[in-house]
This record gives structure tokens, sequence and C-alpha cells, in this order.
């Protein structure tokens, strides 16, 4: 495990009461106590990751985020306790492949900035090293945590593969893409490119995570890649995009068509309102009003928590009641609010007939 930073409290065993405890504790030199008083242990680097974020164990099949392959995994678990109730673990159930497909699989992105909300082309470099033996894989998996809008070619060491066919993720942040073939031992070494458009909504920046798989072998837990040089033509060795500063929640509202007329003739019966919600990790409440030039409340077309991501809801030209408005000028609004900033954005909406 860790290095062994060892305390002796009491020679020969026995139990100690918290008081004794603390007391032999704070007796102690300061170089004979552990570094870390969180894990009362020193990380030992060298052969183990630093800790991960914390998981959410909300559904099951979470992934392991920590680097891989590994031999040996630990857990810390902080429970939170009221005087009447405790906390328990029942179980922690562990699925891993043995042997992984591949010896090792660095990876690495570019370009590595762009502007927040900007459409921009991504190339995906995965360098594999293959062992006698590995099971090796056929197919990638890259999670866009903003959502993606193409996935554009695919080059197996240097070679334009137009062969290749792909399919978005079921929670469509992402998208798997097949190779031409298995990759074999004699493809170590060998650079993959998998080129892709996609916006990106944070302006911290978003890590693209990349897992390779088998498709004959469906039941097994797909390879994490991992940051490294997989490719000296640029100098990137990250997996994460940074963006420029926003100011607002809701980048680029627009409207089409405008005007639009709900006659039901089938050609611009209804006015479509898209945009994208920036900056946020978690749900956040989203509302959306049609108003008439008064400021009166004609219909609420949107209302509920929505997570980062590219939005479009339709309007009809009808208020709540289910009748047609009258022709005229009528104002959009999208409310996004954090717990301490409120993003407001408005449009004009014609309806002719």
């Amino acid at each position: 495990a860790e290095q062994q930073d060892s305390v002796e409290f009491l020679g020969g065993g026995g139990n100690l009461t918290l008081t004794e405890y603390k007391q032999e504790y704070f007796n102690l030199s300061d170089f004979l106590k552990p570094v870390d008083i969180k894990n009362r242990t020193t990380p030992d680097i060298e052969n183990w990751s630093l800790w991960s974020s914390t998981y959410l164990f909300d559904n099951p099949g979470v992934n392991v985020t920590s680097p891989g392959p590994r031999k040996f995994i630990q857990i810390s678990a902080d429970f939170a306790s009221t005087i009447d109730d405790g906390g328990k673990i029942d179980y922690i159930e562990f699925k891993a492949s043995v042997p992984p497909a591949v010896r090792r699989l660095l990876g690495e992105i570019f370009p590595i900035e762009t502007e927040i909300g900007q459409p921009t082309q991504f190339t995906y470099y995965i360098r594999p090293t293959i062992r006698s033996g590995d099971t090796s894989f056929d197919g990638i998996e890259i999670s866009t945590p903003s959502g993606f809008i193409s996935v554009d070619s695919l080059r197996l060491d240097g070679v334009d593969h137009a062969d290749f066919t792909w399919k978005r993720l079921e929670d469509d942040r992402g998208f798997e893409i097949l190779l031409p073939r298995k990759l074999e031992q004699t493809d170590t070494g060998a650079l993959i490119e998998v080129v892709f458009s996609a916006s990106v909504l944070r302006e911290v920046g978003s890590v693209f995570d990349g897992r390779v798989f088998d498709t004959s072998r469906p039941g097994e837990v797909r390879q994490q890649v991992l940051i490294g040089n997989a490719t000296d033509n640029i100098s990137s060795e990250r997996l994460s995009v940074t963006t420029s500063l926003s100011t607002s929640l809701v980048l680029s509202p627009s409207v089409f068509p405008n005007p639009f007329t709900p006659n039901g003739d089938g050609i611009n019966d209804a006015a479509i309102i898209s945009y994208k919600l920036l900056r946020i990790t978690t749900p956040v409440p989203v509302n959306i009003k049609i108003l008439d030039i008064g400021g009166r409340l004609v219909k609420q077309i949107h209302n509920d928590n929505d997570p980062i991501g590219e939005y479009s809801h339709t309007w009809d030209g009808r208020e709540d009641s289910g009748k047609l408005v009258p022709p005229g000028l009528y104002l959009y609004r999208i409310v996004a609010e954090m717990q301490s900033e409120q993003s407001i954005n408005s449009g004009i909406i014609s309806v002719v007939y």
C-alpha cells in the first residue's frame, strides 16, 4: 500500500480509550507523527496515483477514474452520522477486465484552447502499446462533456479510413467509433487520430475521456486512455480543453424562423428557440416564457432543471389556453439561475398570418 508511517501507542497491544489515544499521540515528537493527518500516511506518489475526486454512487456502473490498469485500489470513505443514526457500507463491488485490453494507452487532444460555446474541430490522439497475448480492441469511446456536433474522420498510423462507423452514446454526451479492424501486436505504437467537432461550454475547461473496447467481448470493462505524449507533432499532453471567460450562463439564444406563421399550412408553423447553457457543473433551473409587448404572460414553454448543453424549445403560436395569439410582436424570456447568479436573455418573436 502506501509508505508505512507507524506509531506505537501502547507497547504489547491492548485497548486505548480516546482520551489515552489523544494523550499518547500529542506527546509524540513532530517527526514521528504522520505527515498527512487525514490519511495518517505519507502519500507514495511513486507507486500510487493521487486521490480521485468524489465518486457519486447514485446509479450503479460508475467508471473508475483512477489510472489503469493497476493491480490494487484504495478506497477512502467519509461518514456523516447523527446522535441517533450512524452510517455503514453494505458492500462495494468492482468489475475488472483481466488482462486489460492492451499494456498501455496514451492520449492527448488538440487544440487545448477554444472560445466558449464556439464549434471547434478537435483531434484526439491515441497511441497503444500492445503485448503478445493482449486481447486488444477495435472500438473507441470518447466522452464529450458538452455534447458533440459531428465525427469527421479517422486515421490509423497516418492512413485515412473512410470505412469507419460510429454512433452516439445513450446520454448523447459522446460517441463510439469502430476501427476497420482489431489492432494486433504489430500495431503497437501506431498512432490513432479521431477527428470530431464539438463546443466546450465550461469556462474552467472540459476533460474528454477516452476508453477502448473489444466488440467481441461486450461484457468487459473498457480500458481508459491515460494522459501522455501520444505524438511529438503537438505539445499538448492533455485531455482537457480550456476556454475564454464568459459573463453569461446562456449563450447565443436565437429564434428560427422569425417571423413565423402558425396558420396550419405546414410551412413555418412554429418558432424554435435555441441556446447554449454554459459554465454550470450541475443542473440549474431554466425558465422560458413568451410575453406580449406589455409584459403579460402568454405561455410558459419550459420550466425544468437542465444540465450544461445545447437546447431547443418550440412555440406553436398559442397561449396557455390553446388559443392562437393575434399577429404582432412578442418577447421570449430565458432565465437561468445559479445559487448566486441569475442570467436573463430576451428577444423579439414576430407572428404573422
